[in-house]
């Protein structure tokens, strides 16, 4: 399946949230991501989820943002789905509205240019799914070290 597996995890905590997640979704804070591979089928488990975000004692965990490069090969509609009924997804630093998409689950869809494109997914923290997996139709994750698609 078309799936994302080579992610970048954020951890959104109150310090960094407190003046909107705007610096997040749009790219402004570059620091902190921690670059993860998912496992084969695209499952992102809860577990490496909570410990590549794990905070001090004293600071709180909002969101978990996950970030992935899309390669949209040719303009037009897209989707991508998200196993959290409480995901909210950007492209590029526009928010994509949002629609359940069986009970657990999100799907987000939107018109493409052709080109190279960032996802930007956050999900709540204290809300995280067991497996996240993230997949698209209609476009192509990049899922290689160099950012390419794979073949």
């Amino acid at each position: 399946g078309n799936f994302a597996r080579v992610t970048e995890i954020f951890a959104g905590t109150h310090r960094i949230e407190q003046q909107g997640a705007e610096k997040i979704t749009n790219g402004d804070i570059q620091k902190g991501w921690q670059r993860y591979v998912a496992l084969t089928d695209g499952r992102l488990p809860k577990e490496d989820l909570i410990r590549l975000t794990k905070q001090p004692i004293n600071i709180a965990l909002v969101h978990v943002y996950v970030r992935s490069k899309l390669m949209q090969p040719v303009g037009g509609k897209m989707s991508i789905t998200v196993n959290s009924p409480h995901a909210a997804a950007w492209i590029d630093g526009q928010q994509i509205e949002g629609s359940a998409f069986g009970a657990e689950s999100q799907m987000f869809a939107t018109e493409l240019e052709s080109g190279d494109h960032t996802l930007i997914v956050r999900l709540d923290a204290r809300d995280l799914p067991p497996n996240l997996k993230i997949a698209g139709e209609n476009t192509t994750f990049a899922n290689s070290a160099d950012g390419q698609p794979k073949e």
